[in-house]
């Protein structure tokens, strides 16, 4: 059975980003949204190109590791490449609606221990230009017929404005558990210790399932819950939730996920909210 992690929900970091984005999408609030909201797009500061900014934090994340031989790199390394529809993070677009840019390149150092880097474009126009770019260190433990993985997560707005604080960290716990040998079970609990913007402590409860329906289609769908300590700054604490259709042949996915935040108010919400239905392609290069 093929091992997925939903978008929708998020896995706090990017390995496997594609379909941790798409099904779960799903990082602590609307960091970008914020900013917006806040007033804080200064179009001199936030000025840099949202793709250079996207490109330069992927580099850097090579410069980090080191690129390896090329049979190392078959073994250890992993890529993808996506375009969606709409940034979508737990119910909330970081991305305005409009379509993003995604990329994830990932290192396996041994005994369970992953190391990688995932990032997106968010926003363009008005100043909105920055990006966000995640590195990663994860460790997982194999549980009976699951798996348990925690993660340590910096997530960083290259073009935001530098009084932001947007910035931040998030430690994750995921823990996925077999039901049949088409189906599994997933708990999911993201903290962020500050969130961005001086927003406080937030939480992140999530409850997930991921069916297998064939050697290419997949189902899968999730529940969560967002609380937030200060909602002044990041918004009341909301429910939302995700449902979704994967399709897989060799190194091309496509995924369709639509999502909601049922009862969180527009005007409230740190960024834009509601039903939304999203599109996208992903490609995982084999070498």
């Amino acid at each position: 059975m093929m091992k997925v992690y939903s978008p929708l929900i998020p896995t706090a970091h990017g390995r496997d980003s594609w379909y941790w984005c798409l099904l779960s999408n799903t990082r602590c609030c609307d960091h970008a949204g914020w900013l917006a909201k806040q007033g804080n797009a200064d179009p001199a500061v936030a000025g840099h190109h949202g793709l250079s900014n996207l490109f330069g934090g992927i580099l850097g994340f090579c410069a980090l590791v080191l690129l390896p031989s090329q049979a190392a790199l078959a073994q250890d390394w992993s890529a993808d490449a996506a375009i969606v529809t709409d940034y979508v993070d737990r119910g909330l677009s970081n991305s305005g609606g409009k379509p993003a840019l995604q990329l994830g390149l990932a290192r396996a150092l041994g005994e369970g221990f992953t190391l990688g880097s995932w990032a997106s474009t968010i926003g363009e126009g008005e100043g909105n230009n920055w990006s966000e770019v995640d590195f990663y260190l994860a460790k997982d433990w194999q549980i009976a017929d699951g798996d348990l993985e925690l993660a340590a997560t910096w997530i960083g707005y290259p073009g935001a404005p530098s009084d932001s604080d947007a910035n931040l960290w998030e430690f994750s716990a995921v823990l996925h558990q077999p039901v049949t040998e088409r189906g599994q079970i997933g708990l999911i609990a993201i903290a962020t210790p500050d969130n961005s913007g001086h927003a406080g402590d937030a939480l992140y409860l999530a409850l997930e399932t991921q069916w297998q329906l064939d050697e290419n289609f997949a189902l899968f769908g999730h529940v969560g819950r967002q609380w937030n300590q200060r909602e002044d700054r990041a918004g009341p604490d909301y429910n939302e939730w995700a449902v979704g259709l994967f399709y897989s042949i060799n190194t091309v996915s496509l995924s369709l996920t639509f999502s909601d935040t049922p009862g969180l108010d527009r005007e409230d919400a740190p960024g834009p909210c509601g039903k939304r239905l999203v599109a996208g392609i992903n490609w995982q290069p084999e070498w």
